[in-house]
């Protein structure tokens, strides 16, 4: 049976109706690397650890900006307007899914929440210290720019490369960095545009979107790698075991900081 992963979905207003969901670029990823894509509703922090014991990978998407507060700082004018029940969702989420070992690919926001969870900061608006410009809408499925990866590091043995070029869609991006987490790809102004976690924590964090690029394989190896690893993760009854409801992971690493 292919691997199941969990998409993390966005709540949404359609003819004033309120709607879970997510852009179809994700599930379609998934879906060609011989995933079985599951678009996850926001649901209420205390339905995640039984979430996380019914998915064998997890994919966390982009979407508005992870509220200031969780990571200590005053949010900027700049900022977007917060998603409360999506970040204390996806919070809690992703600390289950790191408690079950599930490996992780963290998308643009997805890198951000990755970040804050381990306990690192975020840059809230990067034209404010860079001259690069990061937020390319109208390129959306175009290089905007290239990104140097770090020879030697897992995400650039995916790719098989230590340069590649991407999208651009944020705003904000790693500052200081989560316990755990190395940063693995710079822009040319530096700002940081990956992060991974130790090679047994299967944990990768992008800021482009490689699921509007999966037409370049170097793109599509990275759902490749996902459902890859899913599908050797441990039985259901060894994930049931790694978890408790009062898992609480400290400063190796894992997640403990974010204010939820």
């Amino acid at each position: 049976m292919p691997p199941v992963i969990g998409i993390t979905g966005r709540l949404a207003m359609q003819e004033e109706r309120h709607l879970d969901g997510i852009e179809s670029s994700y599930v379609k990823a998934v879906a060609a690397a011989d995933g079985l894509p599951v678009v996850l509703p926001v649901l209420e922090p205390d339905k995640a650890g039984a979430m996380a014991r019914k998915l064998d990978g997890l994919l966390l998407t982009g979407g508005r900006d992870v509220e200031a507060r969780r990571y200590g700082a005053v949010p900027v004018p700049e900022a977007e307007s917060p998603e409360p029940e999506r970040d204390e969702w996806e919070i809690a989420l992703l600390v289950s899914a790191l408690a079950a070992r599930l490996p992780v690919l963290a998308i643009c926001r997805g890198v951000q929440l990755l970040n804050v969870v381990k306990g690192g900061t975020l840059v809230q608006h990067l034209p404010s210290v860079s001259s690069l410009v990061h937020r390319q809408a109208d390129r959306h499925m175009q290089f905007a720019h290239s990104v140097a990866l770090e020879p030697g590091s897992m995400l650039a043995s995916i790719v098989g490369s230590t340069e590649l070029g991407v999208n651009s869609l944020h705003h904000q991006a790693v500052d200081r960095l989560g316990g755990g987490l190395t940063a693995v790809a710079w822009s040319d102004d530096g700002v940081v545009e990956a992060v991974e976690g130790r090679q047994v924590d299967r944990l990768i964090g992008v800021q482009w979107h490689p699921e509007l690029l999966t037409g370049k394989k170097p793109h599509a190896r990275l759902f490749t790698w996902l459902t890859t690893e899913s599908a050797r993760g441990q039985s259901f009854e060894e994930r049931r075991s790694l978890m408790s409801p009062s898992a609480d992971l400290e400063s190796d690493g894992s997640p403990s900081s974010a204010v939820a």
